[in-house]
């Protein structure tokens, strides 16, 4: 596997921004899916922008600590690392 390239967070703000929050199933098989999509994450957000190059499109991946432990069980855990806590709108 390749090293990881660092991800641009210092970026000028875009019109638009969506988050997509995902629940990890139970299984080896939704785990290999998105062990198999990491690191496919960057061409993606490249095909896409290539639509609209003045969007400044951007993507960021973060995983949870809960997924963290059953995705990379051999991985030592970020130092940071935290049971996400659920926030609430109004």
């Amino acid at each position: 596997m390749s090293e990881p390239l660092p991800q641009a967070i210092v970026t000028p703000i875009t019109p638009a921004a969506i988050f997509l929050v995902v629940t990890l199933k139970e299984g080896k098989e939704a785990e290999d899916t998105i062990r198999s999509f990491c690191p496919d994450l960057s061409a993606l957000r490249r095909t896409v922008s290539l639509r609209d190059r003045d969007a400044r499109l951007t993507c960021v991946m973060g995983i949870g600590s809960e997924a963290w432990d059953r995705l990379f069980p051999d991985a030592p855990r970020p130092k940071e690392l935290h049971p996400f806590k659920e926030l609430k709108g109004v």
